[in-house]
């Protein structure tokens, strides 16, 4: 079952706003780390070079889950793992800080 294969990610986070909130404080934030294409449904590309310079491509989607509840969902599309999972972790430890986790 996909939605079952999908809860088993770790790179993904659950906000405790709603979809567009989430999308508000995101875009400065991914726009910070590379170059980020324009939102089609709730979907974010995001390109940027790592710390080799080599690019580095990762998706990013917002799924609604409830009436204010948003999950963000990464995936990385092209370029090094594990400067992936650190962008990742800046991003999901920004939001932190923010309050905006459940």
């Amino acid at each position: 079952e996909p939605l079952f294969r999908s809860v088993k990610r770790l790179t993904r986070f659950t906000t405790c706003v709603g979809v567009g909130k989430t999308e508000r404080l995101l875009l400065p934030m991914l726009e910070s780390v590379g170059r980020t294409t324009n939102p089609l449904f709730s979907q974010f590309v995001c390109a940027a070079e790592d710390r080799r310079q080599a690019q580095l491509v990762f998706r990013v989607c917002l799924i609604k889950s409830g009436p204010d509840m948003t999950v963000v969902d990464f995936r990385r599309s092209k370029g090094d793992g594990l400067e992936f999972k650190r962008i990742f972790q800046r991003i999901k430890d920004f939001c932190r800080k923010k309050e905006k986790l459940c």
